[in-house]
């Protein structure tokens, strides 16, 4: 009992260790990815919507997906932005086909040959990629819907600060009683990864369209801004 007693913490430190560079890893990958459908897109960061009409439904892969008038204009593109990247990936270890969207109450009413089309990946893109960074300053939300559009990684001014991709369900710490939820991963517009705290997040800016207020997602300034 001893031995076991000495050999747990072992076990389970090896075991964070090994999630912790699977994760780094992934996280990478996605970044490497999101750079080179950049590379071949003059720039640009994917998007699906219409620019200046955020109620009409997102078109990805040639699926229509509906926003709910608008409502999840930011969150849908934030969460299933690398159906724009497939073909930069070499595998599909971070992403979710259609069919557990559907399990998960996403009915879209999808078509069964669309449902590899429409993706979920759990490093959820900055949703300061789907408006330029005049969207995000100020304290009124904009009456100019026309700000409501693709953006470039050049839209970028602190790459190092700027988060990219964070993942909220990380499971760097997973088996850790000692570290909490807190804790997230972020990916950074330089390429660098690490963790860093969820809350108390850096200033963020409230906007219509159901945004979510994690690190990286609302950012003062957008792509121009900082987070850590």
């Amino acid at each position: 009992m001893v031995l076991v007693g000495l050999l747990l913490p072992v076990l389970r430190n090896a075991r964070r260790g090994a999630l912790n560079a699977a994760s780094l890893a992934s996280a990478r990958q996605m970044v490497q990815a999101l750079t080179l459908y950049g590379q071949d897109h003059k720039l640009s960061f994917p998007y699906f919507g219409t620019a200046g009409n955020p109620m009409v439904p997102l078109s990805i892969n040639g699926v229509d997906v509906p926003t709910a008038n608008g409502a999840l204009y930011f969150r849908y593109q934030s969460h299933y932005w690398a159906s724009a990247v497939l073909p930069y990936l070499s595998g599909r270890a971070t992403l979710t086909d259609g069919r557990v969207l559907i399990d998960h109450g996403y009915r879209w009413g999808l078509a069964e040959d669309d449902l590899d089309k429409v993706v979920y990946c759990r490093y959820w893109l900055t949703t300061a990629a789907f408006a330029v960074p005049e969207f995000w300053m100020g304290t009124d939300t904009p009456t100019d819907l026309g700000l409501l559009r693709s953006t470039r990684f050049t839209h970028m001014k602190n790459p190092a600060r700027k988060g990219l991709l964070i993942d909220v369900f990380s499971e760097v710490f997973a088996g850790d009683e000692s570290v909490n939820s807190n804790w997230v991963l972020v990916a950074f517009g330089d390429g660098s990864t690490r963790k860093e705290h969820a809350f108390p997040v850096a200033p963020y800016v409230e906007r219509p369209y159901q945004l979510e207020y994690f690190p990286t997602q609302a950012t003062v300034g957008g792509l121009a801004g900082i987070d850590f």
